[in-house]
């Protein structure tokens, strides 16, 4: 099965505000400087399997969150997810990537 990962719309909102429980949306909150992309991975039949917030900060990116949906390729996916944070922090102009995020598996 092939995901694509991509940037969030608007239109993914109920979507990922399912995939997101109160904790995620606090620490995503108490952290307001600084820029932040969300990342979805949707499968072929346009359902999101994963979620990863990162957040911008002068010249370092932050992976936030990634939240998984539960399946039997996580490992590869997250992997996948990890991948998509660091580029899109490189073509920002970032020069250090963190990623000691929490992962969840829903």
């Amino acid at each position: 099965m092939v995901t694509t990962i991509r940037l969030a719309t608007e239109h993914d909102a109920p979507a990922m505000a399912r995939m997101l429980d109160a904790e995620d949306i606090a620490e995503i909150c108490t952290c307001p400087l600084g820029e932040h992309y969300l990342l979805v991975a949707e499968d072929p039949d346009g359902r999101l399997t994963a979620l990863a917030v990162i957040r911008l900060e002068s010249r370092r990116a932050e992976l936030r969150r990634l939240v998984m949906m539960s399946s039997d390729e996580d490992d590869l996916l997250s992997d996948r997810m990890i991948e998509a944070a660091q580029a899109l922090s490189v073509a920002c102009g970032c020069e250090r990537f963190e990623h000691t995020c929490p992962f969840r598996c829903n």
